[in-house]
């Protein structure tokens, strides 16, 4: 097993990226890697937030490792023991948070190398944030948050079903269920990301002219809010599927404090 992992960033980060992770601008901030070269939709990132970084990824760099790791430029995957005296919750999601001051002490921890680590000990092929867990359905969570944004939601998975990327009944099943992992962050085995990221696009892709803009800068973030479900709704659709039998587990987030 070997990882290439990736750090979407919209500008320069307060912190230096830990070792291993490479870092790929979006929105106008270059980096050696940037979101407008190539095949791109780099323009959509204001509503796409870091899907626009993944799309690049998937459709110009040359995906050669075992697995393809995603976090952002202060999000990153962490194991439970590093986070255990951090824990407090953000926005209704659990995160081992830490001023920029602060970060250096952990940094050595959060290295590519490390989250490998971390798999190999927990035996682990998918790698994904812990879930959040509401006490409202996925639907109803996405609804209460993104009020504006709920038909857009629905329409998702309408879409998704047409286009067989799930049954009927399971979308109707995961809608129902509270939880989902958040972030649009994971590490995946390379083929396994390359078909749950092009099912994402094709399938956001063709929601994108039915979605208005939204009443704020937040909310018009539409298509990486409803990327974090359905991004739950194909990993676990293809875990189901699968015959091999993929072992997912889940781990922590550190998250750097800019308040």
């Amino acid at each position: 097993m070997n990882l290439e992992m990736f750090a979407v960033a919209h500008r320069e980060p307060d912190v230096k990226v830990p070792d291993g992770i490479s870092l790929i601008g979006t929105s106008g901030f270059q980096a050696r890697l940037t979101d407008n070269t190539g095949v791109h939709i780099s323009d959509k990132n204001p509503r796409w937030s870091e899907l626009t970084a993944i799309y690049w990824l998937l459709k110009n760099h040359d995906l050669q490792a075992s697995h393809v790791g995603i976090c952002h430029y202060r999000r990153y995957l962490a194991s439970y023991s590093l986070t255990e005296n951090m824990r407090r919750h953000r926005g209704g999601l659990p995160f081992g948070m830490i001023k920029p001051a602060d970060f250096a002490s952990l940094r050595d921890h959060l290295s590519s190398d490390k989250i490998l680590q971390l798999m190999k000990k927990l035996r682990a092929d998918i790698l994904v944030p812990e879930p959040y867990v509401s006490a409202m359905s996925v639907r109803d969570t996405f609804a209460h948050y993104h009020k504006s944004a709920a038909s857009d939601f629905d329409l998702t998975f309408q879409i998704a079903i047409k286009k067989n990327y799930f049954s009927e009944s399971f979308a109707n099943w995961f809608l129902t269920r509270r939880e989902m992992h958040p972030c649009n962050m994971s590490v995946l085995p390379t083929d396994l990301f390359v078909q749950i990221w092009t099912a994402m696009f094709d399938i956001l892709l063709e929601l994108e002219p039915s979605v208005l803009e939204k009443e704020s800068d937040y909310q018009n973030r539409t298509f990486a809010f409803i990327a974090e479900r359905l991004f739950s709704a194909l990993l676990f659709w293809r875990i189901n599927q699968t015959r091999s039998c993929p072992i997912a587990r889940v781990c922590s987030i550190v998250m750097v404090d800019e308040s």
